[in-house]
């Protein structure tokens, strides 16, 4: 059988229609990549936008928003419960657009008008009041007393972060506080008020407690919100009523030049501390020197140190049978 030889105007044909295959291909490719760019441009451009409108929304004030919110939570709530929350709620942002006040004069017309609808849903809160009996306060005070749980105020001096809280909340600022331990000695409820008046507790308490914060939360689990309306220490730090002095007193006491009469002796601090009498001359000297102090027989604990002179030496503290020295009294 013969091969009849292709010519070379076959290839050539054939090369070329390849060529054109191989051009609409890459034209093809081209527009595509120049479609996709341009579809990423848009995407960018878009993104670019809403990037923009999301800044200038954050940076606008919104101080309309909050008595909207306010009364939309007032008009949902349905339990007593809710309503205290609502009006939680309205306090809390009165006292952020107070503070905003003092720093955005720009919006002041805003701002006032939101105050005043804030006031009006507050006082619209306050006269839904729930009838409480005695039986329902008492058990709730009970879950009150002893060690429990605090979370401090935002106009408290705490600091978070190195910012004082009411530094922050004077900028209208609320941040989260984890709760603290405080313990609650005494929570008594001082008889039973008239109709319209407050009631009256007496409370003794640790350290760092916030008496404001304890009222508020007794009002939260009675379902119907609670306020601190006034405060008075009667007693603190060993000191009661009976040992304070008015002002007005110290003034004139310091115009007759007797203002020294008035202070007290430092070991009054200490007056719930026992007192501990040094009658050797040795341990006295050992005091005095801020050495340890062998006491096989006192008890652990705390002591006023005296000698035997009966000046006021240190307060110490003992334990295993060794006296050692907490913070020094005596003249040098």
């Amino acid at each position: 059988m013969a091969i009849q030889p292709v010519s070379a105007v076959g290839r050539e044909d054939q090369a070329e229609e390849q060529y054109d295959l191989l051009a609409q291909s890459l034209k093809k490719q081209e527009e595509s990549r120049t479609t996709l760019h341009e579809m990423i441009q848009d995407a960018k451009e878009k993104a670019n936008d809403q990037r923009e409108k999301f800044k200038l929304a954050k940076a606008t004030p919104r101080y309309g928003d909050a008595p909207l919110e306010a009364y939309a939570r007032l008009n949902r709530a349905k339990t007593q419960s809710q309503v205290s929350s609502a009006a939680g709620y309205a306090r809390r942002r009165l006292v952020q657009l107070e503070a905003a006040q003092r720093s955005d004069p720009d919006h002041a017309d805003q701002i006032r008008a939101a105050v005043s609808q804030l006031k009006k849903a507050v006082s619209r809160a306050n006269k839904k009041k729930l009838e409480i009996s005695r039986e329902q306060l008492e058990a709730v005070l009970e879950r009150f007393r002893g060690d429990i749980m605090q979370i401090p105020p935002m106009f408290s001096a705490i600091k978070i972060n190195g910012k004082k809280l009411y530094e922050l909340a004077r900028k209208g600022k609320e941040v989260e506080r984890k709760p603290r331990p405080v313990t609650i000695y005494e929570l008594e409820l001082l008889g039973w008020p008239d109709a319209g008046e407050d009631f009256q507790l007496r409370i003794r308490c640790s350290k760092g407690t916030y008496v404001r914060t304890l009222c508020h939360d007794i009002g939260q689990a009675l379902g119907c919100g609670g306020c601190m309306s006034s405060l008075r220490r009667v007693k603190a730090a060993g000191f009661t009523l009976a040992d304070s002095i008015a002002l007005e007193a110290v003034q004139a006491a310091v115009d007759r030049g007797e203002g020294e009469e008035l202070l007290l002796p430092v070991d009054r601090l200490f007056a719930g501390v026992p007192v501990l009498v040094l009658r050797g001359a040795g341990a006295e000297k050992k005091v005095r020197n801020g050495s340890s102090l062998s006491a096989p027989k006192l008890a652990d604990g705390e002591y006023r140190v005296y000698g035997a002179d009966g000046t006021f030496l240190a307060l110490g503290r003992a334990a295993g049978g060794t006296l050692k020295t907490v913070k020094s009294f005596f003249e040098v």
